[in-house]
């Protein structure tokens, strides 16, 4: 079952975020240097026997919602947890050590954190998209300060991310919007990056252009808005990461990860020798019948005419999404993974320039990396999570 995701917003007014290309001079491409991977041919699976750690479930810790596990020194983690807007600090062994933040408008206090990073010396950052706004936590969750988002040029629309550097610079994305009729191919959404300095001072007044996430724009009755925005069936979308003070992009065009300076200045190229995967009659297929499925009776007729009229690409994307973890070592997520029977990761070493392959578990999430270790949320049969820590360099 290939990777569904259609968005079920239906909306009256064209406005939405218009596709950007990074531009890059010919002399920047021309000196980026290539490293390449060999494609792993054997897959390693992580077992159960492998888990170092569990929390939530029976030891009478609840979560709803994690948007975000942040690795920090010591073995120790801090869990964004959305659904009640609070930020948990848990030691090596998994005991909590605190628990700070709410829903509220008021300083420590959040909208919707849909993100979390760390800074230099166990300070987290937190994105809140919804209230506009960053907040700096200390080593101890306090409030250090916060600072609102405000896009800095015309046409700006909501923040779309946040990119912490080892140097204390927050990169933050704003995408663009314009007004869009509908269109009868797939459109590529941009935004735009722009430094800041850890107190909120804007550093680059310029940004940094990268696209965001691919959408059909499709005609529908003037009753139901006269336009609709949908996520486009196996369509790509940006990842942006940080790697010490360089900023790592990449959309899953091919399986290459792009290593810039802050300005966005493309230094290097990690290129693995790995095919990506065609888009067949199947799989659009079985796209078609999980939209339908999935829609309310009165919405069956929109599900399919928007199903037959998808721009579907030729080929999926080769990754859905990639991290970094503290050894510079980048993990990129396959595409073509099955949720129901695990997911598979791709770990690219530039140091040695190898490539690893390893298969982890069903209902698991990764959200962090550091060291030997993996950060995610697994979901049990009842859908509450627990967030489980796996040791994979003895797969």
């Amino acid at each position: 079952m290939p990777h569904l995701s259609p968005s079920t917003r239906i909306v009256g007014i064209c406005v939405v975020a218009l596709s950007t290309i990074p531009t890059q001079t010919a002399q920047s491409q021309a000196a980026a240097a290539v490293i390449e991977y060999q494609n792993p041919t054997t897959v390693h699976r992580v077992s159960p026997r492998q888990m170092r750690l569990q929390v939530g479930g029976a030891d009478g810790v609840e979560f709803y919602r994690i948007t975000a596990v942040v690795p920090r020194s010591h073995g120790a983690f801090v869990v964004a947890n959305a659904g009640t807007n609070e930020l948990r600090l848990f030691d090596s062994t998994g005991a909590l050590q605190w628990s700070v933040g709410r829903s509220g408008k008021g300083p420590g206090e959040y909208s919707h954190i849909q993100d979390a990073a760390g800074l230099p010396g166990d300070s987290t950052v937190v994105f809140d998209p919804v209230a506009r706004r960053i907040t700096v936590l200390d080593p101890q969750g306090d409030f250090v300060r916060s600072f609102q988002l405000a896009a800095p040029f015309e046409g700006g629309g909501t923040p779309t991310g946040v990119v912490a550097l080892r140097n204390g610079t927050l990169l933050v994305g704003y995408s663009e919007i314009q007004r869009m009729a509908p269109q009868p191919t797939a459109v590529y959404f941009g935004q735009r990056f722009f430094r800041y300095s850890a107190t909120g001072e804007l550093q680059s007044p310029e940004g940094l252009p990268l696209p965001e996430s691919e959408h059909f724009v499709q005609a529908v009755p003037p009753t139901m808005g006269g336009v609709a925005y949908w996520d486009l069936a196996f369509g790509r979308r940006m990842t942006i990461r940080a790697d010490s003070n360089w900023v790592l992009t990449g959309d899953g065009t091919a399986w290459t990860v792009e290593q810039r300076t802050p300005d966005g200045v493309v230094r290097k190229v990690h290129r693995l020798a790995r095919p990506t995967e065609p888009v067949t009659a199947q799989d659009r297929e079985a796209y078609r019948e999980q939209v339908v499925e999935s829609s309310q009776a009165t919405r069956r007729a929109v599900a399919e005419r928007m199903a037959s009229e998808m721009p579907y690409p030729r080929t999926k994307p080769a990754y859905r999404r990639f991290a970094v973890d503290d050894l510079g070592r980048l993990w990129l997520e396959a595409y073509s993974s099955q949720p129901e029977t695990g997911t598979l990761w791709i770990r690219l070493d530039p140091r040695t320039q190898t490539a690893v392959a390893l298969h982890l578990p069903p209902r698991y999430r990764p959200f962090g990396f550091r060291a030997d270790l993996v950060y995610g949320v697994w979901r049990d049969s009842d859908d509450v999570e627990h967030v489980q820590v796996f040791a994979v360099d003895g797969s």
